[in-house]
Formats: C-alpha cells, structure tokens, sequence
C-alpha cells in the first residue's frame, strides 16, 4: 500500500515538497469555509498549551508551511521542534521558516530522538495515515510528552475529496481508487488512541471545495499516493483538464466534500 510505504514516501512522494504544495494549494484557492484549516487548527493547539514557555515538537512537518503561515501568532516563548523523516521536507521547512528560531531534524516518528518528558504537545498534521505500526508511534508520542501533554493529531474521515476521484474514476475507469479505510481516520482513531491516552476528544472542522477551474483538480489527482503506479502522460493530463472544463461548463463549479478534523489527546499523569 503505497500510503504507507516508507521508501516511497521519503524517495518519491514527499522527496520535496512540490506534490505537497500542488494539494495545499487547492485548499488554499477554493475552501469554502472562511476560516482557513491552518488557523483553525492553530486555535486548537493555542488554546490548550501554556502562551509562556511551551515546548512543541512537529512529527511529519512537510514542508513547514503551518508555522511558516502562522509566524505572526506563534508566542516568543514556545519552542518549536519541527521534524519529517525525509530529508528533502526538512530541508523545505527549513527554508520556509528560515528566520523562525525553530530547531529542525530529520527523525522516525517510531524512533524520536528526544528524551522521556520533553514537550508539552506533540503535533501530527495529517500523518499518521502514513504509519505502518501506529501503536509503536503512539507510544513513542506519549513517552515524549510530559505528563498532563496533549497530542494534537490531524487526519482525514471516510469521504473526504470523495467527488474528485469519482470525477477521476468517470474520465479513466483504471483510475478509481481503493476504498478502503485509511489506518488513522477520523472513524478509527480514537480507538487506537486509547490505549495510550487518558482524555480523547475529536473535533471537526467544516469545510468543502468548490472549483472552477480544472487544471488544479487534475494536477491534484495526479500528484497523490492513488497514482503513483499510473503512469500518467501529458497527453492524458490534457484530455483530463478537457473533461474537467467540459464538466464544469456543464455544471458549474465542482463542489468536494472535506472531512477532516484533530484529535486531542492527553497523557494522563504517572
């Protein structure tokens, strides 16, 4: 499964962050809710961890741009650790948060290099969905945190962009997705967080799409995990932002389910 194929991921999906960027664009571009995510999720984390002093490690930062987006609202006083296990993110974030202070590294979320009791939240934006063991990862997460730390882990639920690989799977019959549920979802996660946390909370953040223009959608469905056996040519791309500008001539803008929303989860004390 490539979603959670680590070689994949490092060497080809997230090498850098142009793939990344293609699907952050769309939500930036054609969110309907007013509210970006990324400042959403910051008010999550804001009003849970202390404003003085606080120390946040990031496991799986991509390409940085949530702090880099929200450099302004970051208090002084946090310290801010952002890690990935690819090489080319963090050399991405990096560059995206260059004068930040923030420290960076390369790390396994199933091996931090950081002692017991080290922060008091632990950040997982849209990530453990890639993980092939989450209770090695989650226990790893807990030992990091300090008693009474929260974990703040972004994921995606059953149905979210359903409508743009249905549009994918119409245009080429070959290109429809498996559906099978993703390892770390809105609809499983609590489950699996359990066993490692005392207090669990979900909330949801309300969002869709609603897109004109074609060649976004296309370049987005082209640059996930699902294609990464196709063999997608120029030709093909073409004849796919074709139909996608047919459809929405026809229809007008497409309009995307998001489901996607944050686990809080606190590390009780000893």
């Amino acid at each position: 499964m490539r979603l959670q194929d680590p070689e994949y991921l490092r060497n080809q999906q997230y090498i850098n962050s142009s793939k990344l960027n293609t699907r952050i664009s769309i939500h930036d571009r054609f969110s309907t809710n007013p509210q970006g995510l990324h400042p959403w999720m910051f008010a999550q984390i804001a009003g849970e961890v202390p404003s003085a002093g606080a120390d946040i490690l990031e496991i799986g930062c991509g390409s940085g741009r949530f702090w880099q987006s929200l450099s302004r609202e970051i208090p002084a006083t946090w310290r801010v650790a952002l890690t990935d296990f690819s090489p080319g993110m963090v050399t991405s974030a990096r560059e995206a948060n260059r004068f930040a202070g923030h420290h960076f590294g390369v790390a396994d979320a199933a091996r931090i290099p950081f002692p017991f009791d080290s922060f008091d939240a632990v950040f997982a934006h849209f990530m453990l969905y890639h993980v092939r063991d989450i209770p090695r990862v989650l226990g790893e997460i807990r030992r990091v945190l300090r008693p009474g730390g929260i974990l703040f882990a972004a994921t995606i639920g059953a149905g979210h962009m359903a409508e743009l690989f249905e549009l994918a799977a119409s245009f080429r019959p070959a290109w429809r997705t498996n559906s099978s549920e993703a390892a770390f979802q809105l609809e499983n996660g609590a489950a699996q967080l359990a066993p490692f946390f005392s207090e669990i909370e979900r909330r949801d953040y309300p969002d869709s799409l609603r897109v004109d223009q074609a060649e976004p959608l296309a370049a987005y469905v082209i640059s996930t995990t699902t294609f990464a056996d196709h063999q997608v040519t120029e030709a093909q791309k073409r004849e796919f932002i074709a139909f996608i500008e047919a459809r929405i001539r026809e229809n007008g803008p497409i309009r995307i389910t998001k489901n996607s929303g944050v686990f809080l989860a606190r590390k009780g004390d000893p």
